[in-house]
């Protein structure tokens, strides 16, 4: 078992049955650590990827950084990079009112008025229209969650997943 996030690319290969998980992100560090916990020899790369080559069980991925081109060989990569978060109201043909409201202004500027008082529904949309990242899905149970069990509403969450 071995984690090498690298950082500096001081090293120009790795094993090929190593998992490359590419990101520097929340999802990219629990990859780390589940498949560390694993006995997966992991190696995580925060630098811009530039290049991939190979195929399953062989892949070459170059990278770019401070000027300087590296590459690292591993078995498998996973990109964990953070995705694109967007309100989706326009693409189901919804407009804002204070009864729809996108979930990011939920999550910051707390309860609109109508839901205000404890009573009441509230229905998330997600991945209706597109498929989101991971991230967001997590979101919208936290803040279903956080409804449901501090303000008391009834929450449903409709998905395309």
């Amino acid at each position: 078992m071995a984690t090498d996030t690298n950082t500096s690319l001081s090293t120009e290969s790795g094993p090929a049955d190593a998992v490359l998980v590419l990101g520097d992100t929340a999802c990219a560090r629990r990859i780390e650590a589940d498949l560390s916990s694993w006995g997966v020899s992991v190696i995580r790369e925060t630098a811009e990827a530039t290049k991939c080559r190979g195929g399953m069980g062989d892949f070459t991925v170059s990278f770019r950084q401070n000027g300087k081109t590296r590459e690292r060989r591993a078995g498998t990569v996973i990109i964990a990079e953070e995705g694109e978060r967007r309100p989706t109201h326009e693409d189901l043909g919804l407009t804002l009112s204070p009864a729809v409201r996108p979930l990011s202004e939920i999550q910051t500027d707390g309860l609109p008025e109508p839901l205000r008082g404890g009573a009441g529904s509230a229905v998330f949309l997600h991945g209706l229209t597109w498929e989101p990242p991971p991230a967001a899905a997590e979101a919208v149970m936290d803040a279903a969650m956080a409804l449901s069990g501090e303000h008391g509403l009834k929450t449903y969450i409709l998905t395309g997943n």
